[in-house]
């Protein structure tokens, strides 16, 4: 189906159309077909001529730069060659290198006229020449105005496309308000100020795969990598590099999860990774075991003293060994599940608190501009929920995939997933 979509209509983000632009084609981006294992990467500012990329299990790499030049003249081919000049020279395992503009590039073939795609064509020889003087081979592509929406009018971006294009803008100001009616409507089943901290809460970083449960990921990486590092300057002998190597390669896998995007689809290997903690634990134990049988033999019959020849590395162990296990139960907990799974029912009897709950991870959650649904149940009939859903929330989207797509997008243009919250489900016709 041929979209007649003008980009003026494309919705501003971050104070911009330029910024929304470049948000909009790394999410196509970021959906496009890629090896198993490879990983994408959204880049901030500076974008080093890389908006995001894929890295392939190989190695290598594909970019994609993305710049909202309505017309082609001296000033704007000069940037793009800059992005290129950057892009090269900082991914030199670049092998695909995508530029996104909100135009076609038309090719009258008029005699002794340069017409556009001429002289892409001509920008194209040029950096392909750039790349050769770096031992580089790298294939230039133009996404434009036809490459965006043929993707978008394929039904996995439906959502998107709403997002993006519709003039009902769901955007932080428009989930605080749903909230703030849900919560009204709530009525004395939400409390503001009477909220108790519970264990339970964290799981909605993790359903969300919000900041705070990235920084507890990277915070218990941290401390293993420390205890790592005092270990080097405490193992002394052969044996204890022997086991400094063994426990690197066994949690390296933890470390590397780092490197995904932790609020995207990326699945985290659950199973494995507990394999690797369970793994350097041992070595580590192992080890323990090792020195206090060779301090026996050392002082018979003595009183170990924290001065001894052991005692140094024995404490390093100590605390590497906790470190280790305390990623160990991190992974055996909710929190990776829900990650890898974001679906959550919570059960229990009538005025326990689950409404409020809900009411008060919701208020938190737009609070932090977090994406957010709550829907109260009750306000919906015996009749298809969808509908009724888009109704309440008041948007004109037809279909599920519309409406879940939507918020797909402003999740990931948020950085985080969208939550969607249906309370009361079972009293609900």
């Amino acid at each position: 189906m041929a979209l007649q979509i003008e980009w003026t209509r494309l919705r501003d983000w971050n104070g911009s159309q330029a910024n929304a632009f470049e948000e909009l084609c790394c999410q196509l981006a970021a959906a496009e077909h890629a090896p198993a294992g490879s990983r994408f990467e959204r880049k901030g500012t500076p974008d080093s001529g890389v908006e995001g990329y894929w890295v392939l299990p190989t190695g290598e790499e594909r970019g994609w730069q993305a710049k909202f030049f309505t017309e082609l003249g001296t000033s704007q081919w000069s940037q793009i060659d800059k992005s290129v000049d950057a892009a090269l020279k900082g991914h030199p395992r670049l092998r695909r290198y995508v530029i996104c503009l909100p135009l076609n590039l038309p090719d009258a073939r008029i005699a002794r006229r340069q017409s556009l795609k001429d002289k892409w064509d001509a920008r194209v020889a040029k950096w392909e020449r750039w790349a050769a003087k770096l031992s580089m081979c790298v294939s230039f592509e133009f996404w434009g105005t036809h490459h965006i929406f043929q993707r978008l009018s394929r039904e996995e971006h439906v959502g998107r496309l709403y997002f993006w294009f519709n003039a009902e803008f769901l955007h932080p100001a428009w989930f605080k308000e749903q909230v703030q009616r849900a919560l009204k409507d709530a009525g004395d089943r939400y409390t503001p100020g009477a909220n108790v901290t519970l264990p339970l809460i964290d799981c909605f970083d993790a359903l969300g795969r919000t900041a705070a449960f990235t920084k507890r990921w990277e915070d218990l990486c941290s401390a293993a990598g420390k205890q790592i590092r005092s270990y080097t300057s405490a193992a002394k002998d052969n044996e204890g590099r022997s086991v400094l190597d063994s426990v690197t390669r066994a949690v390296q896998p933890v470390f590397d999860v780092l490197l995904f995007d932790a609020h995207g689809p990326t699945h985290i290997p659950r199973s494995g990774l507990e394999h690797g903690c369970e793994s350097a634990k041992k070595v580590v134990f192992d080890r323990i075991s090792d020195l206090h049988s060779k301090r026996r033999e050392t002082h018979p019959g003595s009183t170990y003293t924290t001065t001894d020849e052991y005692s140094s590395e024995l404490s390093a162990l100590d605390r590497l060994a906790t470190a280790i296990a305390e990623i160990g139960w991190f992974l055996e907990g909710d929190a990776i599940h829900l990650a890898n799974t974001p679906a959550l029912l919570l059960v229990g009897e009538a005025g326990t608190g689950k409404t409020h709950l809900f009411c008060h991870v919701a208020k938190q959650r737009v609070d932090a501009r977090l994406p957010t649904v709550l829907i109260l149940a009750e306000k919906m009939c015996a009749s298809e929920p969808w509908s009724q859903m888009t109704q309440i929330l008041g948007l004109t989207c037809q279909k599920p995939t519309e409406l879940l797509g939507a918020l797909n997008a402003a999740g990931e243009a948020a950085g985080a997933r969208a939550l969607l919250f249906i309370d009361a489900l079972n009293e609900g016709e």
